[in-house]
């Protein structure tokens, strides 16, 4: 399929919503103020519609927009969500995501070496990522995009539209308790869920990572995780361990 009979069949799926197409010149701007080269098909789909979401906002794909809940420029700046990682997700571009927040990306690196550059999926918990997802973004859209807009194969995500309903743009679903403090080998489909606001989804799942790590390495068992506010009114997570 092309990009145009992908966008096409998008528009008459049920739970799907498209926007106006961006202008190519304003496209070239923004790869101008970023220093970095889309790939084409990536491109050609924002010309068409300037984002997307599918499965009643259960994954979407950003658009450039200053005005809308999430911008993909804004979302991909360091101080939105990605400097709770600790460098994790800096060294790729984030297009779009699931309701959990793993991460549909392109790696940085390799946008400037090649016009076809592949997909890669981070993980909500850990930013952690194997081979390439998809090999191509023509592929992505396909294989893992139009087939979870007509029916999601992940029972996660039908799990979750079916307790939660339609998610708007700016809001994730969150585990409770969150997937690194349940037991070895419980995928969490038997955990409660929430909404939370996409930011402070990411910047919590970034905290609980980066310190469950650093107290792993020390042999350390939990004892609680508690909320806070940082100077910038964001609210984070603390994990307290046990003495």
């Amino acid at each position: 399929m092309t990009v145009e009979q992908i966008v096409e069949d998008l528009k008459h799926t049920a739970g799907c919503k498209c926007y106006e197409p961006l202008p190519m010149d304003l496209l070239q701007a923004q790869e101008d103020k970023l220093g970095l080269r889309f790939p084409t098909e990536y491109r050609r789909f924002l010309e068409l519609t300037n984002g997307c979401e599918v499965y009643y906002g259960h994954y979407r794909i950003f658009g450039f927009d200053p005005n809308r809940s999430i911008d993909a420029r804004r979302w991909n700046q360091n101080d939105y969500w990605k400097f709770a990682w600790s460098g994790a997700a800096d060294d790729y571009w984030c297009f779009g995501e699931t309701a959990f927040g793993d991460q549909y990306a392109f790696a940085v690196g390799e946008l400037s070496r090649a016009e076809d550059v592949p997909v890669y999926q981070l993980h909500h918990g850990s930013m952690a990522t194997g081979s390439p997802w998809d090999e191509s973004f023509l592929a992505f859209l396909e294989n893992e995009f139009l087939r979870n807009a007509r029916s999601p194969y992940s029972a996660r995500e039908r799990r979750a539209y079916e307790i939660l309903g339609p998610l708007r743009l700016d809001q994730h679903v969150a585990l409770v308790p969150p997937l690194l403090l349940l037991p070895t080998g419980d995928d969490g489909m038997n955990s409660q869920l929430q909404v939370m606001p996409s930011r402070a989804a990411m910047v919590c799942n970034g905290d609980l990572c980066v310190q469950w790590d650093a107290g792993c390495e020390q042999h350390k068992q939990v004892n609680r995780v508690e909320p806070c506010v940082d100077n910038n009114d964001l609210m984070r997570l603390r994990i307290i361990w046990a003495d």
